[in-house]
């Protein structure tokens, strides 16, 4: 009895410290010309045109926190991966300031734009990669 006991608590307290991964939020299906929300992980489905985006993660962010006075707006670089009707059409890196590099990516006929990028720093907080929210409009 106190070698089974022995065993549960063992095997019970493998994962312990250990998080499990979770599972990125489902697809969103949304028009051409609208603004959508993803999150890390989270994949955009245009529509009937084929195309898809995935919000891959927040590479670096610089931007100035709402609660300073910053000399320079600074920066965030998202990744984000695209394909067509199943074949991969790359992985782009947008920008919050066009100083560093470019809101948009084009594919074909398609433009990829990014709208928006949430949370804001703060000074006192430090954004957690979950926490982003990117908003996108695909237009033609």
């Amino acid at each position: 009895m106190s070698f089974l006991i022995v065993v549960v608590a063992l095997l019970g307290g493998i994962g312990c410290g250990m998080e499990s991964p979770t599972a990125p939020p489902p697809p969103v299906t949304v028009g051409l010309d609208q603004d959508f929300e993803l999150a890390p992980g989270q994949t955009g489905i245009l529509g009937d045109s084929g195309l898809s985006v995935v919000f891959d993660r927040v590479g670096n962010d610089s931007r100035c926190a709402v609660d300073v006075t910053c000399v320079w707006e600074g920066d965030a670089a998202v990744m984000v991966t695209g394909s067509r009707a199943g074949q991969d059409m790359g992985r782009f890196e947008l920008h919050t300031s066009t100083q560093m590099g470019t809101r948009e990516a084009r594919y074909g006929d398609f433009l990829i734009r990014m709208q928006n990028l949430t949370p804001q720093p703060r000074s006192t907080d430090r954004i957690k990669a979950e926490a982003y929210r990117l908003v996108l409009r695909v237009t033609r």
